[in-house]
């Protein structure tokens, strides 16, 4: 080994390397194991011998028996690291000799691959040699291939072959995989490794493919590749065999939020959607998606059976995001089945004022005998804001005439958002406002005057009383309107300031110090909101109460934890 004999000084070192060449022109087998291990003590000071140790190498490989000549040989070229590239040479004519041993093939092929890009000149010997039926030859010269590069890029063909063998080893298959990519970093190879990990049934070589996925640089061009082929390559797989599956899938998915908007990684987290709504989500959380996935979420779409559930609702979402491409298909749905017509509806509520387009489709179904399309289809009217002002009407007689207290509710919801188109319903939500039996139409209907009352001009200013005896009343109530009462209250700022004495007492109710989590986060954002209306009423700041720990409570007085 390196280091066994004494290091030579300079000059002695310049004295030996003529004498070596000359020795390495006759040597034997015994006597070149000899002087390459001086020349690996020399380390890169010998680099001139590289060219006679390779061709004393070549002379007497076929007599080496036991194999020592040819690892001192290569461990003497490896220590002079790129300056062997004289070796190249002698190493393509043993490779194309038919009579070289196996054995001294693969040294000769692990020399190579040592020598890296400075081996170009040997790829073409070294793709003939992938169709070798020499046992471990294949896979050591994929291995130099992988080594040389770009340069290798004559063996692309053969490896591919390889790649796509399904009767060939699954491992030489990987092996062919990772010379492809490092000859062409774009190709799409890394994430196959899964694909062949699972057509083999390897579960080695599927953990390790996976490590490999999970290590890409987050910066790399390629992981867009890798990642989409073996998020195909699970989605494809029947889900029985690899108990780790749901997880990768998910694994994957979250690895593709960072690569971009492009069309690819997007129409990937589309169809792993299924698999992993939640990451899904996250992923195309704040991006544009293209009408180019439109063909894929209208599949997916066909699949949806509960407009509510996590998968269902970002399939609908991304069809909504797309925007006015994906009204034709929409209203088509609108004027299909009840199950169509939930999946459009539920998408036209994530398109916003685009959907305005669909209205006279969306209008005829606040009156279908199904009710979850009536209920659904008061929501996009919701994100229209005044765009939903020709359903005004319809809305009001759905005040006026509909038995249904949450259509009512939502309906009021809607009206309040209309702006000037619904000035026409204040009298109708005034009614809906005083029927104490519909409490959540009750108050949607107070919630819609607040919103509407800047329009409301002449008839606005006689409602503010009411407003404000309302909504402190709701306030005070800290059930799920608390928050927008307030806010409500906080828009009418000053005129308000009838409901400051209730607000004071809601905020020494407001038991922060709860022993309950829940309890203590609700409370501080209710507290803060509080604090803001005060402050828009009042003109300044207003020193709040503060309550003292004491035995855990909620709202009404009850004691828990005693």
């Amino acid at each position: 080994m390196p280091g066994d004999l004494p290091p030579l000084d300079a000059a002695a070192l310049a004295a030996r390397i003529p004498r070596w060449i000359e020795l390495l022109k006759v040597a034997n087998s015994s006597e070149c194991v000899r002087i390459f291990e001086e020349i690996k003590s020399a380390g890169l000071g010998a680099t001139p011998t590289a060219r006679a140790v390779a061709q004393a190498m070549a002379r007497n490989g076929g007599a080496d028996g036991d194999g020592r000549m040819m690892m001192y040989g290569r461990q003497a070229l490896e220590m002079m690291g790129p300056a062997a590239a004289p070796a190249v040479d002698a190493a393509v004519g043993c490779l194309k000799d038919p009579k070289t041993d196996k054995q001294v093939l693969a040294d000769w092929i692990h020399v190579l691959g040592n020598l890296g890009p400075d081996a170009e000149k040997a790829a073409p010997v070294l793709t003939e040699l992938l169709s070798s039926r020499h046992e471990w030859v294949p896979e050591a010269a994929v291995s130099a291939l992988k080594a040389i590069g770009p340069g290798a890029k004559v063996a692309v063909a053969k490896l591919k072959k390889i790649e796509a063998d399904k009767d060939a080893d699954s491992f030489l298959r990987i092996y062919a995989q990772e010379a492809l990519q490092a000859i062409d970093p774009t190709m799409a190879v890394v994430g196959n490794e899964v694909a062949l990990a699972l057509i083999n049934g390897s579960r080695p070589a599927y953990d390790r493919a996976m490590s490999r996925l999970r290590m890409l640089d987050p910066s790399a061009k390629t992981e867009l590749n890798a990642v989409t082929a073996a998020l195909d390559a699970l989605l494809r797989k029947p889900r029985d065999g690899y108990e780790h599956d749901e997880r990768e899938k998910t694994v994957l998915v979250s690895r593709l939020a960072h690569l971009g908007p492009d069309a690819r990684a997007i129409r990937a987290i589309i169809l792993a959607a299924r698999e992993a709504p939640k990451e899904a989500a996250a992923a195309l959380e704040g991006r544009a998606i293209p009408p180019e996935a439109l063909a894929d979420l209208l599949k997916e779409a066909k699949l949806v059976s509960d407009v509510r559930g996590d998968w269902d609702v970002f399939i609908t979402g991304c069809i909504g995001r797309i925007g006015k491409p994906a009204l034709p298909a929409l209203n088509e749905m609108l004027a299909g089945t009840p199950a169509q017509q939930q999946v459009a509806l539920a998408a036209l509520s994530a398109m916003g004022p685009d959907a305005a387009a669909a209205l006279p489709k969306i209008i005829p179904l606040l009156d279908s005998r199904d009710e979850s399309v009536r209920t659904l289809a008061l929501k996009p009217l919701a994100r229209m804001g005044p765009a939903a002002g020709p359903a005004c009407d319809k809305l009001v007689s759905i005040l006026k005439q509909s038995e249904d207290r949450w259509q009512v509710a939502a309906a009021a919801e809607v009206l309040g958002w209309l702006g000037p188109a619904g000035i026409d319903s204040v009298e109708q939500l005034m009614s809906v406002m005083y029927d104490y039996q519909s409490e959540r139409g009750s108050s949607e209907a107070l919630l819609a005057l607040a919103r509407l009352r800047p329009g409301l001009k002449a008839a606005g200013e006689p409602l503010v009383p009411i407003l404000v005896d309302r909504l402190a009343s709701l306030a005070h109530a800290q059930e799920g309107w608390t928050i927008d009462a307030l806010t409500e209250l906080g828009n009418l700022g000053p005129r308000a300031a009838a409901a400051v004495p209730r607000l004071m007492k809601l905020a020494q109710s407001l038991t922060v110090e709860s022993g309950f989590t829940d309890e203590q986060q609700w409370n501080r954002k209710q507290q803060a909101v509080l604090a803001e209306t005060l402050t828009k009423i009042l003109g300044r700041t207003p020193k709040l109460p503060y309550k003292p720990a004491g035995p855990a409570t909620r709202p009404g007085g009850e004691q828990f934890g005693m």
